[in-house]
């Protein structure tokens, strides 16, 4: 699932994630993730500790069921972002003349997957015109293939040159 939404302080919450597993059952599960996230997030909470929030409220809902989770707080006038990632597979930015590039985020295990998780927050900052690009690993994991490839093919489909993002399905 993904959401964006504005924070009461102006800001932009948004967020990425997957829900292990598939169907109904599994639609449900991130029903009750998506409108959790945005409850914590719109008490003020930092990204951090909203992924701990819903650690805890998967944990409840659905025990042993995990999920990724990605969660940015974005200021979009000056361009500062606080992040915090649940197993979720960093995001890519594309700064204006330069190469793309990994947003590095601390590793982490996905919500659910064990009791008291600390997650870490990171900070950065992006540049007016640089494109921030979240996506789950549904994009880049293909079977009998290394997750670096595939990371590696979409560091290469967003480069300036290959045209603009938007026509990466065409």
């Amino acid at each position: 699932w993904f959401d964006a939404f504005q924070l009461p302080d102006g800001r932009l919450g948004l967020a990425i994630g997957d829900v292990v597993g598939r169907g109904f059952h599994a639609a449900a599960i991130m029903g009750q993730l998506r409108s959790g996230l945005r409850a914590y997030a719109l008490d003020e909470m930092a990204p951090h500790a909203v992924l701990e929030r819903l650690g805890r409220l998967l944990r409840q809902l659905e025990p042993g069921r995990t999920a990724t989770l990605l969660y940015l707080v974005m200021d979009p006038h000056g361009g500062d972002v606080t992040m915090a990632s649940a197993g979720h597979p960093p995001p890519v930015v594309v700064r204006e003349g330069a190469e793309p590039e990994f947003v590095e985020v601390p590793g982490s295990v996905p919500l659910g997957a064990a009791r008291h998780i600390r997650y870490e927050a990171t900070d950065a900052r992006f540049e007016p015109g640089s494109l921030l690009l979240l996506y789950t690993d549904g994009l880049v994991e293909r079977a009998g293939e290394p997750l670096d490839a595939g990371l590696e093919r979409l560091r290469a489909a967003v480069r300036p040159e290959n045209g603009h993002i938007e026509h990466l399905g065409d």
